[in-house]
């Protein structure tokens, strides 16, 4: 640009003029740079702020079905648990109504023992040709009814193994040995966040915006990292009283726990 001639500027103000004119002492004198511009594709964003929660199926709150106290704690906070592993266990205060439903707990304990035992019994008498699967399961089954038997009638049915309904990671909790709790009061809660859902709160002014976007992706607040695509699962089906924004949902997968409920906003960028 430095080395072209250009014309002088037009003398008349009145004139009107597509093109800007900078004389060659100008454009030295304060690094002014020219750059031919080329056409080519824009595509907007639109930011939406929201909250990362769990999904519908990805937090456990767990309790016992009657006042009682902790006897047994078998995990710390942060602790990553499988479903079916056992948290811990509470002894039930046992009232003349709750006697009679252990009591058929009781037997249905035993019946169960029983109908396993004779299974597994008669596969084995037949394990020359009986299929290895089927011995394998009816042994299982038999030693869980066993364990279950004796550990009922060791207690007399007034314990209560609490274990994890799902995978996931064990969140605070206050519970130690012996304290009391009671009836439905959550004890442990344990979230799987390998798959969040983010609450977005979207104005009336950013709706087609929101209906037009190809593509969503979200990012923290306070970092700079980005996840991959995340999915609209539905419009608006509810209004934020405080703001009169409407809630957004979306759903994007999580495996390395970047994104947690926490306090914090992060937003959403329409594409």
């Amino acid at each position: 640009a430095h080395g072209e001639g250009h014309e002088e500027a037009p003398k008349n103000n009145k004139s009107l003029s597509s093109g800007l004119v900078i004389p060659k002492e100008t454009q030295f004198l304060f690094d002014v740079f020219t750059k031919e511009v080329l056409r080519g594709d824009f595509t907007g964003n639109t930011k939406f702020f929201g909250t990362v929660i769990p999904s519908s199926n990805g937090q456990a709150l767990l309790s016992i079905p009657q006042n009682g106290k902790i006897v047994s704690v078998n995990v710390a906070v942060g602790n990553k648990v499988r479903k079916g592993q056992q948290l811990g266990i509470a002894e039930l205060s046992v009232d003349a109504g709750a006697m009679v439903n252990l009591l058929a707990e009781k037997n249905n304990s035993e019946a169960e023992y029983l109908a396993a035992k004779d299974n597994y019994d008669r596969l084995i008498s037949i394990k020359d040709i009986a299929a290895q699967k089927d011995v394998s399961e009816a042994k299982a089954r038999f030693e869980k009814a066993a364990a279950n038997r004796k550990l009922f009638n060791s207690t007399n049915g007034r314990l209560y193994i609490i274990t994890a309904p799902i995978d996931g990671i064990v969140g605070n909790f206050n519970a130690v040995i012996g304290t009391s709790v009671a009836a439905d009061e959550t004890i442990f809660t344990v979230t799987d966040l390998s798959k969040v859902y983010v609450e977005a709160q979207v104005f009336d002014k950013d709706l087609d915006a929101l209906k037009t976007g190809s593509s969503f992706t979200i990012q923290c607040a306070n970092d700079d990292h980005k996840s991959g695509q995340v999915k609209l699962l539905s419009y608006a089906q509810s209004i934020n009283p405080t703001n009169q924004s409407q809630r957004v949902f979306f759903e994007m997968d999580n495996p390395d726990g970047d994104f947690a409920p926490v306090v914090h906003h992060d937003f959403l960028e329409g594409l």
